[in-house]
């Protein structure tokens, strides 16, 4: 069962419409719900000023989206993040730490190596799952 905010389907479209005022053509896209509402973005023409009358509207389906991002990708590709060296990947735990530490919480690091606040939260290896996991604190006598 769809929620409120999902009960709208919403579709993406082309827009070539002119402009009432200057008579210059217009190009968008916009995303509009069943009933035509939505928002979208003027690509090139005059900016809309509510005079504009639709001469060509179409719908972009996942082919199209496709398409269109293999020309964008080729002209602006995304920015990525640099490879990850071995370096990096433990400057990355150590950011974590260190922003841990600037919002005033306290890790402390256990014999067995699990991290911890020694009160409420701890960060254990999980052998079943062979990764790394957050977990409450257990004191000495079990007690969390």
């Amino acid at each position: 069962m769809p929620t409120s905010s999902q009960s709208k389907t919403t579709r993406l479209y082309f827009d070539v419409s002119k402009d009432g005022w200057t008579g210059g053509l217009q190009l968008g896209i916009s995303e509009l719900d069943e009933n035509g509402t939505g928002h979208g973005y003027r690509i090139a023409g005059p900016k809309y000023n509510g005079s504009s009358k639709v001469l060509l509207k179409t719908e972009i389906d996942a082919r199209d989206a496709e398409e269109i991002r293999s020309f964008l990708d080729a002209k602006f590709p995304t920015k990525t993040s640099p490879v990850s060296t071995e370096r990096s990947l433990w400057q990355s735990i150590a950011d974590a730490l260190n922003a841990a530490q600037a919002a005033g919480l306290a890790v402390g690091i256990d014999l067995d190596g699990t991290l911890t606040d020694h009160k409420r939260w701890s960060v254990i290896w999980d052998r079943d799952t062979k990764q790394w996991t957050v977990a409450a604190y257990d004191t000495e006598d079990g007690a969390a």
